[in-house]
């Protein structure tokens, strides 16, 4: 069973993620996806200067043109060094994402994210991160919207009443 589409391949740079935008949409002729973290319920492709502004400094940029999607985040410190390659991002169907996952659990891999059905971050035995996500990036900024969407969600806990 053939896997449906890489979604994102994520790079970690020795730039500033302004620097590396500038430098990746120009030479791919790439566009802004998202930048994030952004402020509540702000767009998340605010440009820099408004991010300024708002006293907000994103840790990832991703973007994209038609099915070339490249999430981009800073290298820490001098002292880390995950590679340039930090993570792939794969589309997988739902049995596919529950075979990976099995094998994956069983073999006892690191679990960055599980949410059964939909995705499943874990890292091989080699470091490398592996992200399989059953929902399409062919419109980028659905993810990012459903992500704002759960954490939303998240927050709205029932309140105790009882005194």
């Amino acid at each position: 069973m053939a896997y449906l589409d890489v979604t994102h391949i994520g790079i970690c740079v020795q730039a500033s993620l302004r620097e590396a935008e500038a430098f990746y949409c120009q030479l791919f002729d790439l566009h802004v996806s998202w930048r994030e973290p952004v402020p509540d319920d702000a767009p998340f492709d605010l440009s820099w200067e408004e991010l300024d502004r708002a006293g907000c400094q994103p840790t990832i940029v991703l973007l994209h043109s038609d099915a070339f999607r490249l999430a981009i985040t800073e290298r820490p410190d001098e002292q880390s060094d995950p590679g340039p390659i930090t993570h792939i991002g794969l589309q997988a169907s739902v049995d596919q994402l529950r075979a990976v996952r099995a094998r994956a659990l069983g073999a006892g891999y690191a679990v960055l994210g599980d949410r059964p059905d939909e995705l499943f971050d874990f890292v091989d035995p080699f470091g490398v991160e592996w992200e399989l996500d059953t929902r399409s990036f062919s419109n980028p900024r659905a993810i990012v919207e459903a992500k704002r969407q759960r954490e939303r969600q998240a927050v709205r806990l029932p309140k105790d009443t009882s005194d």
